[in-house]
């Protein structure tokens, strides 16, 4: 080993200290060393070939083969092996910034570690709010130098330059990450070049290039481009001829050759868009932002026409032959895929149970999703019942076309959504010994806040709580947050059953002033049957085209829904006992 001045080499506790952990190295500038107490019989030393500048190394640390480690603080049981530079000049006393959807940086979010998807999209949807979260402390100021956490494994990365790897990270083969941060148990790795990326908690990124996009729980892309893209939790790219950009996305699945536009040629690429939960593209999809899509919405062919389908979820949005955008509104309400997306999210969270930063409700059916099927209902009626068009001919609105007979069907479909709502709240409630006819104050307006679902009353408590500057750090706005469960679940006991869609007692026959309680109860397990039905008759649909007809009988997703229902028969029954 090599040093000019081994007055400026600490020890972590010199009576520990072993001479024999440490071969072939070049240290430079201060640095202090950790104790090896795993080290015994390995042949090859914990700390060789490597080149130390300006470094703290934890304890059980091992850094073989590595060009430069310089400027970084190394955690415990942390190992480093055959990697290139990892460089922590000219950190900017924990600054990292992010040009989230807008390209041109008029969304520029500091990032940090302990980011979570609610408070970055509070921020990002708000330029004042923004700029608030961007002032408050985030227990980086003033951070000497980057870190790398504790059990990090990061093996033949190329480049790391002024970045956070979090803990039990891994970042892998000829790897490239700049100013980004990495949060736990996530993974970079196989060629994968990130600049100004927030990488969340067991996020994959595996040869995948990605700028100023953040990246939360349990998101998995390969082999794509991403740029400026908002990927909230869940978030799925599989294909190399794939580019995300200026999106706003989550619980989302980017079919092979997904793209999007955010450049117009003329002020620059300052357009977004965003798609709600549960959306996905199929192969050669193409949107040109700005456009909004709702939740749960297939895409598939090119859309030029800017739609915004927010009130319609659960929908097909198709490319015409003739350029303009077609939607089947709930068409994909009753599909199997809609049911196994639902099913293996929750089955997929890999994060560890303590310490989970991104707050995750699965409900498909909730608030959010009911509130617009509702206004979805009442825009239909009124063009059902307007002249404004031939029955013959499309219904033009909301930049996308649609035909009667989709918005017809759409009743239905919708109308046993609601139902199945509804009628599963208040089951809950009759369970809990809680009456229906309990006075509320309910909320008409819900938000899906990247994956936590909150009315709007609670939504504009907390904006007006970060304006005002009431909180100190992000941590208390982060703590703020997931104070308010109690609260929106009594909210939503107020939304659901504060009254009873009309649209429900019309198709079901449910009479009386009040409503006949066993009547509800009736009508929500005939819903329950009817969407069951439609389900297993996509499935097999599916199965039979593929030849394969014993797949619909044995999907796993499919018996768990068989099962449900028998149980929701068992317990309504004993109520009416």
């Amino acid at each position: 080993c090599r040093c000019r001045d081994w007055s400026r080499v600490t020890l972590g506790n010199d009576s520990c200290f072993d001479p024999d952990n440490y071969a072939e190295t070049n240290f430079s500038g201060d640095i202090t060393l950790g104790i090896h107490e795993l080290h015994g019989s390995d042949v090859i030393p914990p700390v060789y070939r490597a080149s130390l500048h300006d470094c703290e190394l934890g304890h059980n640390v091992y850094v073989q083969n590595v060009h430069l480690l310089a400027g970084y603080t190394v955690g415990d049981n942390t190992r480093i092996l055959n990697c290139g530079t990892i460089d922590g000049s000219g950190w900017d006393k924990g600054r990292i910034a992010v040009n989230v959807l807008d390209e041109t940086g008029s969304r520029s979010l500091n990032i940090f570690p302990g980011l979570t998807a609610q408070t970055a999209k509070l921020a990002v949807d708000n330029d004042d709010i923004r700029m608030c979260i961007n002032m408050l402390p985030s227990g980086l100021e003033g951070t000497p130098r980057p870190f790398i956490g504790k059990g990090a494994e990061i093996t033949g990365a190329s480049l790391i330059s002024r970045s956070i790897i979090g803990n039990y990270s891994r970042i892998g083969i000829n790897a490239i990450v700049e100013e980004s941060i990495t949060e736990a148990g996530s993974i970079v790795d196989k060629g994968s070049q990130i600049a100004n990326c927030f990488v969340g908690q067991n996020v994959t990124l595996s040869n995948f290039c990605a700028q100023h996009s953040l990246f939360f729980a349990n998101s998995h892309l390969c082999n794509g481009e991403a740029a400026s893209v908002f990927a909230g939790p869940f978030t799925v790219s599989e294909h190399k001829s794939t580019l995300l950009i200026g999106a706003e996305i989550m619980m989302f699945n980017a079919g092979s050759g997904t793209n999007q536009s955010n450049h117009l040629y003329k002020l620059g690429p300052i357009h977004y868009g965003s798609m709600g939960r549960g959306s996905k593209c199929a192969s050669d999809s193409y949107i040109m932002w700005p456009a909004r899509i709702g939740d749960f919405t297939m895409v598939s062919g090119r859309h030029y026409s800017h739609p915004d389908t927010r009130i319609f979820p659960f929908s097909y949005l198709i490319g015409d032959t003739d350029g303009q955008s077609r939607l089947l509104p709930a068409e994909n309400l009753c599909k199997c895929g809609t049911a196994r997306d639902i099913a293996k999210w929750p089955a997929r969270d890999r994060r560890e149970k303590d310490g989970r930063l991104d707050l995750i409700d699965y409900e498909a059916l909730n608030p959010h999703t009911i509130a617009k099927i509702e206004q979805a209902l009442v825009r239909i009626d009124t063009a059902l019942h307007s002249g404004s068009f031939d029955p013959a001919d499309d219904c033009q609105m909301y930049g996308v076309k649609i035909s009667r007979r989709s918005m017809l069907k759409a009743k239905e479909l919708y109308t046993n959504a609601l139902m199945r709502y509804f009628g599963n709240r208040l089951l809950l409630a009759l369970q809990n010994n809680e009456h229906p006819s309990r006075a509320y104050e309910a909320d008409e307006e819900w938000h899906d806040l990247a994956g936590m679902i909150m009315p709007g009353r609670i939504l504009d408590r907390l904006k007006d709580c970060v304006l005002s500057g009431k909180f100190k750090s992000v941590r208390e706005l982060t703590e703020a947050i997931t104070g308010t469960y109690p609260e929106i679940e009594e909210s939503e006991q107020a939304f659901s059953l504060d009254r009873f869609p009309t649209v429900c007692c019309e198709k079901y026959g449910i009479a009386g002033n009040p409503l006949n309680v066993g009547q509800i109860i009736a009508a929500y397990i005939k819903a329950e049957e009817e969407y069951l039905a439609l389900v297993l008759a996509d499935a097999a649909k599916e199965a039979q085209m593929a030849g394969r007809p014993a797949l619909a009988e044995n999907d796993p997703t499919l018996d768990a829904l068989k099962k449900r229902l028998a149980d929701l028969k068992t317990r309504a029954a004993a109520l009416s006992d």
